[in-house]
């Protein structure tokens, strides 16, 4: 018996566990029937569990947060503890995979809904089975969406528990427009690739195999993708093709007469293009295997018979309008939030006042493990603790790291321990690896998390080792851009050992030439990512009063990082040297925590270690600061002009792309550190108020820095998520 389960302490009606994030078929459904249980006074916890199905890098439905601000409506985590009267899994693709974490809930039925193919075989349908299970705490019933889904059930699993009834998806009403009208001259037949604009694969013959060539026939396509185009190229009648955007959809569905559709109920019941003509009052097409999914709601016709049909009901007004009047009966019995709540409460009983649910009990504490790998500078740490700082209280991350600066997450309250990177004391990298991999399973051991979070340019062998042992254990790899040209290109290879990448955002991404560039459409992508947000910053005359300098003078911060793999102290020499001659001028030098090199300074000038530093931002007029990740994207994001002077060592990202990009949309000046004769017309432009006033008013315009609550929100979301257990690890 584990004795670290948490004791069932509260009570819920209904526990609803699905996968929400944008780009899966059934998140909208989904969403719709946490909506419908909750206003129908249901309390009703919600679990995100990350299954196999197509969906965007954790991207959470929008309509979610919304839906959860009803008071019936229960945030929980995987590992949440309660007692619930049913739980309803709205896929069964969520069990593809044996579960990494069974939910730790008490119920008497547990039911998963069927509204796709998720096996063909008995083997594989029966494992299938088995995963749900074991995720769900026990036998499970299965409720298919229509009678062609519960024949496949029959075949491939008949002795499955099956529910008498069936169970087809809500259809949420829409608010896009009215209803169409029939066209004056020809009918307006349409064509969509689904509302998400997932894309036809290329080894499908999309819809000239089912669309006629016919000069009074108007075809209007959604979404026809480039590869598909040159098929209606000769088409006899009118032909509109519309681009796969969400927001034109209502116009879309407004403009045609009926929508011709393919595929089979055994795969998909209850294609959501076909539903949302439904809701908007668009006669489907389909091919006659469908009948038994639609009825009356639908017309039936396959590729020799689309023309004659379509023709025959366009001229066949009253006949149009019997179609749509069974689509709104079907619509109120069957596919309504109502006839939902009917079943769901048939299935429990009258809705049970339940008492306050703890939200301890609900969303108890998760772990995360933060990994970082910095060595000369911070970038990598400081991402994972402005991350970090970021989660819910509940929310544990414990630090990891290979950076002589891991002391520093202590200071804002968080467990950190260090290890040693092998580079830097000579150590074979296979023996450090497999030492490392030891370390992180004792990590694992000790602190228990649910998620291994990594900042580095290239994750290191003891990750996958890890990773094969622990399949249920969620990987992350938060992934600075901005790569050098035909740097770390082998690097890329490791994205198939994470659940989820995230790419911090940063100001000059116009200008990223990396290899990271090709790659942005399988990552998660977010805001920057900073420490402290501007907001934190300190008014001048506090923050001047902190540093120790008056806020009446003309205040200059200088920021050269740690210079341990670039020589720069010249540069810097010079510069001090510079302004220390200026009147009325303060300089202060921030110093790097992990700096190996000093400057030779005159007593005039101040050193000062602070973290973060951009706290103290406002006391000063400008900067100059090298071109990091963290301090450039800090430095722009609190308005405080700059010379950018990178650090140009090739094996650094391109902090010269940054300082490029700076100049050149009137943000900052760039100087290199090649270009010491520079130095003193920098510095005079920078000395020049109505200068920086320009800077000022550039920089008041740029996005706020967001990606630290962005990537907090979605790893937070992976950690409490229940998570499919990897099918390549044996543990």
């Amino acid at each position: 018996m584990d004795v670290r389960r948490p004791v069932l302490t509260g009570r819920l009606d209904v526990v609803v566990v699905a996968d929400f994030r944008v780009g899966d078929t059934g998140a909208e459904a989904s969403v719709a029937l946490v909506e419908a249980l909750s206003q129908a006074g249901l309390t009703t916890g919600v679990v995100q569990w990350f299954g196999s199905a197509e969906a965007e890098p954790a991207r959470i439905h929008p309509r979610l947060d919304e839906v959860m601000q009803h008071p019936n409506a229960r945030r929980m985590a995987a590992g949440g503890a309660a007692t619930a009267d049913l739980i309803i899994a709205t896929d069964a693709r969520l069990f593809l995979h044996r579960p990494g974490t069974p939910l730790n809930l008490d119920a008497p039925r547990r039911i998963v809904l069927c509204h796709r193919a998720f096996a063909t075989t008995p083997g594989r349908a029966g494992a299938v089975l088995a995963h749900a299970a074991e995720a769900l705490g026990g036998p499970v019933w299965l409720a298919p969406a229509a009678p062609p889904m519960r024949e496949m059930l029959d075949r491939v699993l008949p002795n499955a528990l099956v529910t008498p009834e069936d169970w087809p998806p809500i259809l949420a009403p829409v608010t896009d427009g009215e209803p169409p009208h029939l066209r004056p001259t020809i009918p307006a037949l349409g064509w969509h690739c689904g509302p998400t604009g997932r894309p036809v694969p290329e080894t499908d013959p999309g819809p000239r195999g089912i669309l006629p060539d016919h000069h009074d026939i108007a075809l209007k396509l959604f979404g026809l993708p480039d590869h598909l185009r040159a098929d209606f190229g000769g088409h006899l009648g009118p032909l509109e093709i519309w681009p796969p955007r969400p927001g034109l959809q209502g116009e879309f569905f407004r403009g045609i007469d009926m929508l011709a559709a393919s595929g089979e109920p055994t795969e998909d019941p209850f294609p959501e293009e076909v539903m949302a003509a439904l809701a908007r009052g668009v006669i489907p097409i389909l091919p006659p295997a469908f009948r038994a999914c639609f009825r009356d709601a639908a017309a039936y016709a396959d590729a020799t018979t689309m023309a004659r049909t379509a023709l025959d009901l366009f001229a066949a007004p009253r006949r149009m309008e019997h179609h749509r009047a069974a689509a709104g009966r079907m619509i109120a019995t069957e596919l309504s939030a109502g006839a939902m709540v009917a079943r769901v409460t048939d299935a429990i009983g009258p809705a049970f006042r339940a008492p306050l649910v703890s939200r301890a009990a609900l969303r108890p504490e998760v772990g995360i493990l933060s990994l970082s790998t910095n060595g000369i500078g911070m970038g990598h740490l400081t991402r994972q603790m402005a991350i970090a700082r970021r989660m819910d209280r509940h929310v544990r991350t414990t630090f990891l790291g290979l950076s002589y600066a891991v002391g520093v997450p202590a200071q804002f309250g968080y467990v950190a321990e260090f290890e040693q990177f092998h580079a830097g004391i000579g150590l074979d990298d296979r023996f450090w690896n497999l030492t490392m991999a030891e370390r992180i399973e004792a990590a694992l051991a000790f602190y228990r998390p649910r998620v291994i979070v990594i900042d580095a340019n290239e994750p290191f062998q003891a990750l996958e080792t890890v990773r094969s042992r622990h399949g249920g254990l969620g990987f992350v790899w938060v992934r600075r851009a901005m790569w050098g040209a035909g740097r770390d290109r082998l690097a890329l290879d490791w994205a198939g050992l994470f659940d989820l990448i995230v790419e911090p955002g940063d100001y000059a991404a116009a200008y990223d030439t990396g290899p990271t560039v090709a790659t942005r459409g399988l990552v998660r992508q977010v805001g920057p990512v900073l420490l402290a947000d501007p907001s934190e910053a300190l008014s001048r005359k506090d923050a001047a009063a902190e540093v120790g300098i008056e806020p009446d003078t003309l205040n200059v911060l200088l920021m050269p990082g740690a210079m341990n793999n670039f020589d720069s102290v010249a540069f810097w020499q010079d510069a001090v040297r510079e302004l220390s001659c200026w009147p009325r001028t303060r300089v202060v030098l921030a110093e790097w925590a992990i700096s190996d090199r000093k400057l030779d300074l005159p007593p005039s000038v101040l050193v000062r270690r602070g973290f973060p530093f951009s706290r103290w931002f406002r006391a000063f007029d400008f900067c100059l600061t090298a071109g990091g990740y963290n301090s450039f994207n800090e430095v722009l994001a609190n308005g405080l002009p700059a010379i950018f002077v990178p650090n140009e060592n090739p094996l650094m990202d391109r902090q010269d792309l940054r300082a490029r990009f700076a100049e050149r949309n009137g943000l900052g000046l760039s100087l290199s550190v090649r270009e010491p004769y520079r130095l003193g017309e920098a510095l005079a432009r920078m000395r020049d108020p109505e200068v920086r006033a320009v800077f000022l008013r550039r920089m008041a315009g740029l996005p706020a820095p967001t990606g630290g609550a962005e990537a907090a929100e979605i790893i937070q979301h992976l950690a409490e998520g229940g998570l499919a257990h990897r099918p390549d690890a044996w543990a």
